[in-house]
């Protein structure tokens, strides 16, 4: 994952982007209009002042922060660096509970990430979930 779903931009947007400041893995702690432009204070205790600022939350996965699961239900998925740990039909250590996109992609690769890995997580999950022997990647083609 790490080599082909990092930071990318399109390589012709290299030569646009020359006199363009980025600054990654800080966090806005507050912004003021101030005389027509925007007051940034950053997590690492500087303060930038800017006409445009685009910014983007990216996503770690940590199935431990999803509230929604009961906390004992939680600590029976065995998990890697926030990933659980799946098996046939994206079914977690927990017996009966899958996991499908990002979640999944650990186990199954960067596609999870995107609509395009559905088709397999989909069909793979319900017939985990009848206890139908999975027909696998013709699946998706018929």
């Amino acid at each position: 994952m790490r080599r082909c779903l990092r930071p990318l931009g399109a390589a012709w947007l290299r030569p646009r982007l020359t006199d363009v400041s980025c600054k990654l893995g800080r966090e806005v702690h507050d912004v003021a209009i101030e005389g027509g432009a925007l007051r940034l204070r950053v997590s690492d205790g500087s303060t930038l002042l800017a006409d445009h600022v685009l910014l983007a939350t990216g996503y770690r996965v940590d199935v431990a922060r999803y509230t929604f699961l009961a906390p004992d239900l939680l600590s029976s998925v065995q998990r890697v660096a926030g990933f659980p740990v799946l098996h046939a039909g994206l079914e977690s250590s927990v017996p009966g509970l899958h996991f499908v996109g990002a979640p999944a992609s650990l186990s199954f690769g960067p596609v999870m990430r995107f609509v395009v890995g559905t088709w397999y997580a989909g069909s793979a999950t319900a017939d985990r979930v009848l206890r139908r022997r999975s027909l696998g990647l013709r699946r998706a083609y018929h």
